[in-house]
Order: C-alpha cells, then sequence, then structure tokens
C-alpha cells in the first residue's frame, strides 16, 4: 500500500536522503531543504519516492522528484506530483513550475504541464553555481527545460492517476 507523508520546514528528512542516495548517489541536505515542504512517499513502510516545494520569490517551484528505480513506471512518480501541486493549491497559487531534463517533458506534460521560455532555467544555474548547492545537479543545464501548470485548471480537470 501506499502512503504519501508531507514534511514541512524542520521536519526530518532521514527518508528523503535514502531515496535521493539510491536514485543519483547523493545523500547530504542541501540549503533549500531546510526551506521547502517536502513529499515522501512510502510502499509498506519502505521509502520509495520523494519530491520538494520550494517558494522562491513568491515562484512556486517543483524539484527533486525521485522514484527509486524498481519502482518506476507504477505512478508513483504521478503521485508524488499530485500530492506537491495538491499542497501549492492549498497554499493559494495559480501555478506552479518545474526544471526538469527535456527527457521528463512527456511525463510533465501528462499531467497538465506547457513548456515555457523563463529566465528560471538559467537563474538556478546561476545560483547552483554561486552557492554551491545541488539544485538541478542532475541535469545538464543544455538539456533543462522550464514547465508550468495552472494549478486550478489542474484540480478541475485531471483525476487521480489515469
Amino acid at each position: 500500500m501506499l502512503e504519501g507523508k508531507y514534511l514541512m520546514i524542520g521536519d526530518p528528512l532521514n527518508d528523503v536522503i535514502n531515496v535521493r542516495k539510491q536514485v543519483c548517489g547523493f545523500d547530504q541536505q542541501d540549503s533549500m531543504d531546510t526551506e521547502a515542504i517536502h513529499v515522501i512517499v512510502y510502499e509498506n513502510h519502505i521509502p520509495v519516492a520523494c519530491g520538494r516545494l520550494l517558494i522562491v520569490h513568491e515562484t512556486f517551484l517543483l524539484d527533486g522528484i525521485y522514484v527509486i528505480q524498481e519502482k518506476r513506471n507504477e505512478k508513483i512518480g504521478d503521485f508524488v506530483v499530485r500530492l506537491l501541486v495538491e499542497k501549492a493549491y492549498l497554499l493559494n497559487t495559480e501555478t506552479v513550475n518545474v526544471i526538469c531534463d527535456s527527457t521528463n517533458k512527456g511525463f510533465f506534460s501528462k499531467l497538465g504541464f506547457i513548456e515555457i521560455k523563463s529566465i528560471l532555467t538559467d537563474l538556478a544555474y546561476a545560483v547552483q553555481e554561486k552557492e554551491d548547492i545541488p539544485f538541478c545537479m542532475h541535469i545538464a543545464k543544455e538539456k533543462a527545460i522550464c514547465m508550468k501548470l495552472d494549478v486550478v485548471s489542474f484540480k478541475t480537470n485531471h483525476k487521480c492517476c489515469k
């Protein structure tokens, strides 16, 4: 059975860090972890996926969405995104953005995200270089795209896990 859990600012991130380590090999927190709302998904009490919602200068940004290899293609990533979008909706935002690898465009498009031209991508990499933080470090800059979701439309038109 799947269970999604929100981790608020200040909650321990051990399970999030465990999933990150399994997926991409890094097991450290970054400076944005302390300012993010996290989601961790468990299957039979074992952490299998995570993601976070950042609020940067009034922009809501999904980041760090990871699903362990053996649980991919089971709609768990979909579940993580929906939990994060639900939290953004409850925080009264109209749009949510994601910076992702272009190979993930189809995944986010199915959920209603559209590609946009944005300075967010360049800004994210500039911050990463200046602050030495792992934001988007798993995405090659030339493959990064920014996508946007209309949260109200999503809540109206997208039923869970089609």
